[in-house]
Order: C-alpha cells, then sequence, then structure tokens
C-alpha cells in the first residue's frame, strides 16, 4: 500500500479499531489458547515483521488484543539485504512501527546476502536469528503472520515433493522447530481480508515489488496456479483448503497418539524390539523411528541428522535379510538378538 516511513501517531487506537474488524473469533484456536496460556507464564512474545501487509496485521493485532503481554513483546525484522534500498526501507518501516507502538525492535542482517533465490538458505538465515534471539532472551513464543493463501500454497508447494500428511498441514496454527515456538494465530484470514482490514483502519504497509516476479517457485504458485485453480473450482477454494487441512491436523494428531504408545511398547532401552516394530503400519512405523532417532540426535555431540533417514530404514526393515543401515559415518543402525 503505502512505501513511505509515514506511520499515524494514533497507530495504537487505529489497532483497536482492526480488532473490532478481525476479533477473537476469527482467529485460530489453537494458537489463540496458546495466546491466553501465555498471560500467566513467563518469557517474551516475539513478533516476526517484514514490514509487508500480513506481518503488520499480525503485529498490530496482537498489540492491540493483549496489552497485558505489551511488556514482553519484542518486534523481529530480518533484514537479507536482497532488494537494496527497499530493503533498508523496509527495516526502517519495521522499527518505526515498533516504537510508534512503544515496543522493542530487534534486527538481524543476512552474511549472505548473495544467497538469490535459494528460499531453504533464506529461511534457515531466519530460523537462525530467531534461535539467537531465544539463546539471549530465554523462552519465547513467536507470533508470525500466516495467512490462508499460505496454506493453500504450501500444499501446492509440497505435493510434488512426496510428503506424509505432517507434510501437508503446514503452516500450522503452532509448531514447534528445535527450540523454536511458532505461534499463527490468521491462517484462518485470507490475503484478501487482511488488506481489506487494514485499508479501513487507514494502517499502511510496505509492498515487495518481488512478490510479483516469478523467479521464486512460490511466487510461480501465488501468481500463476493459485488464481486458476480458484477460477476452476466449483465451490470456495480457501475454504475447502481450511477445512482439509482442519481434517488432515485431527488425522495426524490420532498417528502421532498411536505412535506415542507403540514407541513405549517398542523401547527397550536403547534399543527397539524388531518384531513389534515391522507389526506395525508403516505410517506408524516411520514415526516410532523418527521418534527414536531424535532421541539419539540430541544426546549426539556434533549433531547428526539420523532422522533425515528414516524412509530409507523403513524400507530396509521389511526386507527378511535386513542386518545393517550405515546412517552416517561411525554410526548405523543393526538387528541383532531380535532387536534393532
Amino acid at each position: 500500500m503505502d512505501h513511505s516511513l509515514d506511520l499515524p501517531d494514533d497507530l495504537a487506537e487505529r489497532a483497536m479499531g482492526l480488532l473490532e474488524l478481525a476479533p477473537f473469533d476469527l482467529w485460530h484456536n489453537d494458537a489463540l489458547s496458546v495466546l491466553k496460556e501465555s498471560l500467566s507464564s513467563q518469557g517474551l512474545i516475539g513478533i516476526a515483521c517484514s514490514g509487508g501487509a500480513d506481518s503488520t496485521f499480525s503485529l498490530i493485532l496482537a498489540f492491540a488484543a493483549f496489552p497485558q503481554l505489551r511488556k514482553r513483546m519484542i518486534v523481529l525484522h530480518y533484514n537479507h539485504h536482497l532488494r537494496k534500498d527497499d530493503s533498508e526501507g523496509d527495516e526502517s518501516f519495521v522499527c518505526l512501527l515498533a516504537s510508534k507502538l512503544g515496543l522493542p525492535c530487534k534486527v538481524g542482517y543476512s552474511e549472505n546476502p548473495k544467497c538469490g533465490l535459494d528460499e531453504g538458505v533464506l529461511r534457515k538465515d531466519r530460523l537462525g536469528f530467531y534461535a539467537k534471539q531465544v539463546k539471549q532472551n530465554g523462552s519465547m513464543h513467536i507470533i508470525q503472520g500466516h495467512n490462508l493463501d499460505d496454506i493453500a500454497e504450501t500444499l501446492l508447494w509440497r505435493i510434488p515433493r512426496g510428503v506424509s500428511v505432517d507434510g501437508l498441514i503446514s503452516p500450522q496454527s503452532v509448531s514447534q522447530v528445535g527450540c523454536l515456538s511458532f505461534i499463527r494465530p490468521f491462517v484462518t484470514l485470507s490475503r484478501q481480508f487482511i488488506r481489506v482490514a487494514l485499508k479501513k483502519c487507514s494502517i499502511p504497509w510496505r509492498e515487495d515489488a518481488s512478490n510479483q516476479e516469478n523467479e521464486y517457485l512460490r511466487n510461480r504458485l501465488r501468481n500463476l496456479v493459485l488464481p486458476q485453480w480458484a477460477e476452476a473450482s466449483d465451490r470456495d477454494l480457501l475454504q475447502g483448503v481450511a477445512k482439509t487441512v482442519d481434517l488432515l491436523s485431527q488425522d495426524s494428531k490420532a498417528l502421532e497418539h498411536y505412535a506415542q504408545e507403540s514407541y513405549r511398547a517398542c523401547k527397550a532401552g536403547e534399543k527397539l524390539d524388531f518384531e513389534g516394530l515391522i507389526k506395525l503400519p508403516c505410517a506408524i512405523q516411520r514415526r516410532v523411528l523418527i521418534r527414536w532417532l531424535e532421541e539419539i540426535e540430541y544426546k549426539l555431540t556434533p549433531p547428526i541428522p539420523l532422522s533425515a533417514k528414516t524412509g530409507r530404514l523403513v524400507q530396509l526393515i521389511k526386507n527378511a535379510n535386513f542386518k545393517v543401515l550405515q546412517m552416517a559415518e561411525k554410526f548405523s543402525v543393526r538387528k541383532r538378538g531380535g532387536f534393532i
């Protein structure tokens, strides 16, 4: 909308108007529950803000809805240095936005601005910045501004990669990545709703011109595929995606419950009962093995990403002649005496 740094002096009042347009009954219940529980707990509430519409909406709504948490809120901005003056403008906008709301702002900077179009590297850089803030400040929930369109895009993005049910329910309303706890209260709202609400309250945001370019896969899906998918659909596409992801999330929780019980039944110290394991459905085998390998990873210094090879292990244990799989240098999984 507005690329200038002119933010209204009555931003806090406009924030309350925004809350009237997006009250709690429009937020995701799971994310809202975590935020309400935070009222009686300790730790900071980090709010990731790029300056774009979604994260600006998220920051201002969190500020308006939880005045009791304002003393624990901190705005987090990461400057990838990918867009020269525009990147600097985004940083200045977010810092001013935080200042208008009376919130501290922490800015991280890319050490490798030439990483270009590698979306995985960009995400890893941001996660590293968030992890550094947790290390410096202690426990922290991080609010992100993902919306319903993001869920549809991610669904399209991941299906060709071949993913399980867990891979299809991202970004989730509440998730954990290592030491990082993410809350996404607005995955129930469309991108259009968010922009209309900001305009009604005359709250500016920064537009990233690169979002209209199609070098990034996600941009191609957003600009070229999703509109045609919606046009070809015989019903409300985004609401259908929301319902599908909700049902998949319920399935994922059921699988996780079954896997936890199966893991306890199969675990024998640091070993797993092989006969008990191979009798389980493949989806539960995979979850049991991931849990087992992640426990081992946690104990290793330096950590080794053993669980990344779970798929290969699931395939091999089906073979009656399975004896050993080399997982990493000096680390293997062996079948011995009825155990692995």
